[in-house]
């Protein structure tokens, strides 16, 4: 296991305690100046005074001051004067952000870059980052921030109507049409850094010509085959296809043609690339790119120069390279852009220095694109086709040592470590420290991490200080490495989660979002995990819950308002209409037990009262019940739904049964509203027979009272259960205990769960890790893990476990119907 950090845990910043600013106070000037239509504080430096100190006393960042102040970079002098915006850049981009028509994350420019530059490192036309930035200027200035589009933004920035705010999930995309004509024999395979908007150029027709012949197409993946319009231009063949002619009479009636897409991709060189490293990264050897290029001279390579890669039937493990003359295993390691450790692994016994015509293996071929399966053939008059069962692709492959890189991007807030009280920290509450808030998410990541680890899997892990500041989260995102990852975790926050999310979809990296509830964000963008489950999938659960749990109960389903949630609410109502019974047959001798009781009653003035009652709401005739006591009567078993704000709980008392037992869902969120209900509950149990179903999430409601939900049997879901009474749980918390000499709370459980789940299928499953989720499960210290498809074009993924909790016996237990949806364990 190998991690890269922003952090030098927690003894280190603990050890940064004892180093305490102790620069002079500071006050704001008042010296207020304009420059370029921008307002500045002039600030006057002053003995003792460092930028740190002054950054913080003007809640700017120490790079604002050096953009505004670039001779502050050699440091300061006394008497110096600061030009000091009075609007921070954090409060700035916010404003951008609130107020943008489009979607785009930021990048932050080099000295003398150029939009061509910034262009080629995302693979996006320069037309739309000029488009996106009107206001920028080339060349650009070190540390201005540049909006990038992201890919639903370019109709926009075309003259398009905002696609900002488009959360309800529907796709908007140009519908399919069977009955455009294609090419025959014919695939575009997308090459790495290509864009929807590029491949169209390529063959001059538009992007909605492209998605009308490719069903659901909206991004695009590197391998990728996309079908082309027959009307399209193919470069240097006019509008024909690329079928070759078959060589004999055989071949043209027996086999498919095979076509140069067939057999090659086509790969558009980017700046920093070399021959050596496009061979290892598709696995094909040097020979077999000279050969696939005859025009290739050398290995020197220019950009948005053409190369064909040849496809493969497999994929390799190794590609090898026979050394031409003597020289360093170093700088043989450097040609394909790996360490020399790398290299020597791959080839045990090897020495520092190799020697002409040595053969050496090197690790590549990750993202080979293989030949695809041969075409159907139709089959003739009369001819019975018996399809073989395809193999399922989610097979976990054997592991091979692949490194698995991963960007855990997690709130450590450690600029507050610069200015710490040590005795202020002693006597305080630490929970509320923020570096402290979720640094124990991290602590039970690198348990799970050892755990994989001694597994035999290799993990490079890279933690990233990234709170709710974009500023901040820019800042990681300009990182070279980031765009290579694997597997991203987190943000945890929304503004920063936007913005990574976007960066993530330009590069087809897969996102976990531990924690939000929010289901816009599989609205917006692709390859999201949420990892919180949605209140919807409750729905599903509830109603086998009924059937299983409370088949024979009276059902109630209380609201508070008719409003509130109104979609969610009429389908939990419609789904309960479906599990529960229209009518329900009660014993005659049961119901004339009751006629009895209601006989004996007396008046206040001791007269006897009418022997005749209402029974769940229907009138009840004792003496006709009598007559058939071995028979049974029929009532109606439909949920009775109350809106609390115009009946508060009086229809459970008119119609709740005294001969079998009631079940009373309570749907809502507000705390003064449920307890409300659960005391008019509590008040009439002895007379009613009551148990309680709190939905969506009572898990988020505090300090309710324990006696008052035991009382009534509350049974609730919940995302956040830990069982402390098994023996994984028992040993988990000894490890933890034993590794930070504390006890591990939420976050230490749901940093263990996630990171070992999602790292440990990603390195199992690899390329098909997106695909095969789905048909992944797992019961974790929290909750469970069982992914559907959701959210944009079908391309994200939501988690659809819950525990279905139970006070009972003032014990808080975990129901075995919690696994309705069959799991592994």
């Amino acid at each position: 296991m190998k991690i890269k950090s922003t952090v030098l845990f927690i003894s280190l910043v603990m050890a940064a305690f004892t180093i305490m600013a102790q620069g002079v106070k500071i006050t704001k000037s008042q010296d207020v100046q304009e420059r370029n239509n921008k307002q500045y504080y002039i600030h006057t430096v002053t003995k003792g005074q460092t930028l740190y100190s002054i950054a913080k006393a003007y809640n700017v960042s120490i790079d604002e001051i050096y953009f505004e102040n670039p001779d502050a970079k050699y440091g300061l002098q006394i008497g110096q004067q600061l030009w000091i915006p009075t609007i921070n850049k954090e409060t700035e981009i916010n404003k951008e952000v609130s107020l943008a028509n489009f979607d785009y994350f930021y990048h932050i420019a080099k000295e003398n870059e150029r939009f061509r530059d910034i262009a080629s490192i995302y693979g996006i036309p320069e037309k739309y980052i000029r488009l996106a930035n009107p206001g920028l200027a080339e060349p650009l200035k070190a540390g201005e921030y540049v909006k990038i589009p992201a890919e639903s933004a370019f109709a926009v920035l075309d003259g398009g109507k905002s696609n900002i705010a488009q959360t309800s999930g529907k796709n908007q995309n140009v519908s399919f049409n069977p009955n455009i004509k294609v090419k025959e024999n014919y695939r575009h395979v997308v090459a790495q850094g290509e864009t929807l908007f590029g491949i169209a150029k390529k063959y001059q027709i538009s992007v909605d010509d492209l998605k009308s012949v490719n069903p659901g197409l909206s991004t695009i993946r590197q391998g990728d085959r996309l079908r082309i319009p027959d009307y399209a231009v193919v470069s240097g063949n006019g509008k024909q296809t690329l079928a070759t002619s078959a060589s004999t009479t055989d071949v043209a009636k027996n086999k498919p043609q095979q076509t140069k897409s067939d057999i090659y991709f086509k790969y558009t060189v980017h700046s920093g690339d070399n021959l050596y490293k496009i061979a290892r990264t598709y696995g094909v050897s040097l020979e077999e790119l000279h050969k696939a290029n005859p025009k290739l001279r050398g290995t020197n390579l220019i950009k948005g120069q053409i190369l064909y890669i040849p496809k493969l039937k497999t994929r390799p493990h190794y590609i090898y390279y026979k050394v031409p003359q003597s020289t360093k295993l170093r700088k043989v390691a450097k040609l394909f852009g790996l360490s020399k450790k790398i290299v020597k692994n791959s080839n045990p016994g090897i020495n520092n220095r190799v020697y002409a015509n040595q053969m050496i293996k090197i690790p590549g071929g990750e993202k080979a694109v293989l030949l695809s399966a041969k075409p159907e053939t139709k089959p003739k008059d009369n001819e019975v086709v018996v399809e073989k069962p395809k193999p399922s692709q989610c097979q976990p492959t054997p592991y091979r040592g692949k490194v698995v890189k991963v960007a855990l991007m997690i709130p450590l807030f450690l600029e507050e470590m610069h200015n710490i009280d040590y005795e202020e920290f002693q006597s305080a509450y630490r929970a509320t420290f923020k570096p402290f808030r979720f640094v124990e998410f991290l602590e039970g990541a690198f348990i799970a991490l050892d755990s994989l680890k001694a597994l035999g899997y290799n993990i490079e892990l890279n933690v990233y200080d990234v709170d709710s500041k974009i500023t901040k989260t820019t800042k990681v995102l300009q990182k070279p490495e980031i765009k290579n990852m694997d597997l991203i975790i987190g943000p945890f926050y929304s503004k920063s989660f936007n913005q990574v999310a976007f960066f993530a979809e330009n590069f087809n990296i897969p996102v976990v979002n531990p924690f939000s509830q929010r289901e816009e964000i599989l609205a917006k963008y692709e390859n999201i995990i949420k990892v919180k489950p949605a209140i919807s999938s409750q729905i599903p659960l509830l109603k086998e819950l009924i059937r299983k749990k409370y088949p024979n109960h009276k059902v109630f389903f209380i609201t508070r308002s008719a409003y509130k949630d109104a979609d969610l609410v009429t389908r939990f109502k419609s789904s309960l209409t479906e599990a529960i019974p229209a009518t329900v047959k009660l014993s005659n001798i049961d119901i004339n037990n009751v006629s009895i009781e209601v006989d004996s009653r007396l008046s206040e003035d001791g007269e006897p009262l009418s022997p005749y009652y209402d029974l769940e709401g229907k009138p009840i005739d004792p003496p006709v019940v009598e007559a058939d006591l071995y028979d049974s009567t029929s009532f109606n078993n439909r949920p009775v739904f109350i809106n609390y704000m115009v009946d508060t709980v009086n229809p459970v008392l008119n119609k709740a049964s005294v001969i079998r037992k009631n079940l009373v869902i309570i749907y809502g969120y507000d705390k003064p509203y449920i307890m409300d209900v659960i005391n008019r509950l509590n008040r009439v149990r002895d007379t009613f027979d009551i148990e309680i179903v709190g939905i969506p999430l009572w898990e988020n409601i505090k300090k309710m009272d324990y006696t008052l939900l035991n009382n009534l049997n509350l049974t609730y879901f919940t995302s956040k259960y830990v069982n402390y009474n098994t023996a994984q749980t028992r040993n988990f918390v000894a490890k933890f205990r034993e590794k930070y000499s504390t006890e591990p709370n939420y976050y230490g459980y749901e940093g263990f769960d996630i990171t070992l789940f999602f790292v440990k299928t990603l390195a199992d499953y690899n390329r098909n890790f997106l695909k095969c989720l789905p048909e992944q499960k797992a019961r974790t210290f929290n909750n469970g893990f069982k992914f559907m498809r959701t959210g944009k074009n079908n391309r994200d993924f939501e988690n659809t476990m819950w525990n279905i909790i139970q006070i009972h016996n003032y014990k808080t237990i975990r129901l075995p119907e919690s696994d309705l949806i069959p799991m592994d364990n």
